[in-house]
């Protein structure tokens, strides 16, 4: 850019810059929505937690039963699910309306193969 801005011009360099920050954020935007994002949810309400992911994504969730470690809990379950990376913020939100001691862990995923979107039924 340094030396089409000393051949052509400082403002079309200038031009040249804005262009590439606007198209990037552009493309940016439309690509995070085909992006998945996986989360581990710690609970004590799984039930509850995997209805609320069906209810705002239509995927679903895989929910693992174990023992705490933190504060000596005794029961406590893993909510597993796949969701997209646009929907991630709308249900950490959610969910901490519902179970505000829940702990959240969200993976960036690289692939996901299978039935990732489940067909709502009427």
């Amino acid at each position: 850019l340094v030396i089409a801005g000393a051949l052509f011009g400082w403002k079309k360099a200038l031009y040249s810059v804005i262009f590439q920050f606007v198209s990037t954020n552009v493309i940016n935007v439309l690509y995070r929505k085909y992006q998945q994002a996986t989360l581990f949810i710690v609970t004590s309400v799984p039930d509850e937690v995997s209805s609320l992911i069906y209810d705002m994504t239509m995927h679903g969730a895989t929910i693992i039963y174990g023992r705490g470690s933190y504060e000596d809990e005794s029961t406590k379950s893993v909510v597993y699910s796949v969701v997209t990376a646009t929907q991630v913020s709308k249900v950490v939100n959610a969910l901490h309306e519902i179970d505000p001691a829940a702990f959240v862990n969200v993976f960036k995923s690289e692939r996901v193969s299978g039935r990732f979107y489940r067909i709502p039924e009427d």
